[in-house]
């Protein structure tokens, strides 16, 4: 699917991307997530080799294996996130068309939530939650107060 690729302007290839699954679009790529216990890569920063912090990415959306009744279209997802976020590309993602160009930028958010009565949220990461994170193929993602918000509020519905 991704036929080149060059984070500014060096080349970079699969094996700077970590897989997980998506329930909505199946299987996704996550770039330059943080590992744990990780001395064959290290995190990419904006400045990486004189650069501004550019990620390109050539795919080819293969239409011709989308289900018609099944998919509205045919696209990419995308998403950029914080490298030790977990990627929420259900809820954040943004549609990509074929055969455009797309630029993306980024902001920092952080949201701290209220403590206790008004949240059931804390900083002690349940059982549940950290087998969530520990499926993440070897990424450090951390816990947040949103995640679990998010999460609490699904639970919830």
């Amino acid at each position: 699917m991704m036929y080149k690729c060059s984070f500014n302007d060096m080349h970079c290839s699969v094996n700077d991307f970590v897989p997980f699954t998506s329930f909505l679009y199946g299987a996704c790529y996550t770039f330059n997530a943080a590992l744990k216990n990780n001395t064959n890569r290290n995190i990419l920063y904006a400045n990486e080799y004189g650069g501004d912090g550019k990620l390109s990415i050539g795919l080819y959306i293969h239409s011709h294996q989308y289900v018609p009744l099944l998919t509205n279209g045919f696209g990419a997802i995308a998403l950029v996130h914080d490298n030790t976020q977990l990627p929420n590309i259900e809820v954040a993602g943004i549609e990509l068309t074929p055969g455009q160009r797309h630029k993306l930028g980024y902001k920092k958010k952080t949201t701290y939530l209220l403590s206790s009565p008004y949240t059931t949220c804390t900083k002690k990461i349940s059982p549940n939650m950290q087998a969530m994170f520990e499926y993440y193929n070897n990424t450090n993602y951390g816990y947040s107060e949103a995640l679990c918000y998010r999460l609490c509020g699904q639970a919830y519905a």
